[in-house]
C-alpha cells in the first residue's frame, strides 16, 4: 500500500526523542520550564534580623526638637483653651490719634534709628534668639528653658495673627509713607505687634520659670517692641496691645497639659 510523503517516519522521530536514554518527545508535555522572579520582598519575608530588636521602646522625650514640641503645645492651646475670648481695646484710627502716633514715631526714628539699625534687622526674623543669647540657653544648654522660649514665640505668633485679622489695621508706612520704614512692610496688618506679643509672652513665661529673670526679660521685650516702632513698622499702640494680649494669654497657656511639664522642667534648670 502506498504511503503519503512523511507517513511511516513516526518511529524515526520517536528514536530522535530517545537520544540520551529518554522516552517520548524531546519536549515535556507541559512545555518549557517557567521561572519566578525573586524580589526584595521575598528576601525580607524570609530574613531574620542580624541584631536583637529593642521592642517596647518610646521616642525619648529629651530628643524632641523644640520647634516640633511647640507645635504640639500650639495644637492644644489653639483648640483647648478660651484664648479667643480675651478682650483688648480697639485701635483708635482717627486722624487725630494717628497723627499723634506718627509724631511719636518720627521722634523715635530721628533719635534711635541710626544706633539700632543693625539690631532691628537682626531681630526681624529671629527675635527668639535674643532671649537665648541673654540667658545663655540653647537646645543643649538648659534645653527646657529653650523649649519654653520657642513655645511662647510659636503661640504668640498665632495669637497675634488672629487679632491682626480681626482689626486689619494699616501699617504706619502705608498711612504716612514719609516714615520710610527701615524694612519692607510685612505682609500682614499692624495691630497688634506680633513681635511685642511674642516677646512679652516669652518674658512672662520666663518669669514663671525663675522670678529673678523678670526685670531683664521684660527689658528685652520692651526693646524688641520699641525696635519695631523705630523701624517704622508699628505704632506705639500696636506694642501696647501686644503686651496686653500676652498678659492675658499666658494664663491660658499655663493650663495646657503639654506645656506645664516643659515649664516645670525649666524651673529645675534654674534652681
Amino acid at each position: 500500500m502506498s504511503m503519503m510523503p512523511g507517513e511511516g517516519n513516526e518511529g524515526n522521530e520517536g528514536n530522535e526523542g530517545n537520544e540520551g536514554g529518554g522516552s517520548g518527545s524531546r519536549y515535556s508535555p507541559a512545555g518549557p520550564p517557567t521561572f519566578r522572579l525573586v524580589t526584595k520582598l521575598d528576601l525580607i519575608e524570609h530574613a531574620t534580623p542580624t541584631y536583637p530588636l529593642f521592642t517596647g521602646r518610646k521616642y525619648p522625650e529629651s530628643a524632641w526638637g523644640a520647634a516640633w514640641k511647640a507645635q504640639v503645645v500650639l495644637a492644644e492651646f489653639g483648640a483647648g483653651t478660651g484664648w479667643r475670648d480675651i478682650w483688648i481695646e480697639d485701635p483708635d484710627d482717627s486722624e487725630e490719634a494717628l497723627g499723634k502716633e506718627i509724631m511719636i514715631l518720627l521722634n523715635h526714628i530721628g533719635l534711635n534709628r541710626p544706633l539700632r539699625s543693625a539690631e532691628i534687622v537682626g531681630q526681624a526674623n529671629g527675635a527668639s534668639a535674643y532671649f537665648g543669647n541673654v540667658l545663655d540657653v540653647d537646645p543643649t544648654i538648659r534645653p527646657h528653658t529653650w523649649q519654653v522660649i520657642v513655645c511662647a514665640f510659636t503661640v504668640g505668633q498665632m495669637v497675634a495673627m488672629f487679632f491682626k485679622h480681626r482689626y486689619n489695621r494699616a501699617r504706619p508706612g502705608q498711612v504716612y509713607p514719609a516714615l520710610a520704614p527701615l524694612l519692607a512692610t510685612p505682609s500682614h496688618p499692624s495691630y497688634p505687634s506680633g513681635h511685642a506679643t511674642q516677646s512679652w509672652l516669652t518674658a512672662f513665661c520666663l518669669t514663671e520659670v525663675c522670678a529673678n529673670l523678670r526685670k531683664p526679660m521684660e527689658a528685652l521685650a520692651m526693646i524688641i517692641s520699641e525696635n519695631r516702632e523705630i523701624a517704622g513698622l508699628h505704632y506705639p499702640s500696636d506694642s501696647r496691645a501686644g503686651r496686653d494680649i500676652a498678659g492675658k494669654v499666658k494664663h491660658h497657656l499655663f493650663t495646657c497639659k503639654t506645656f506645664t511639664p516643659i515649664l516645670d522642667a525649666a524651673k529645675k534648670e534654674w534652681e
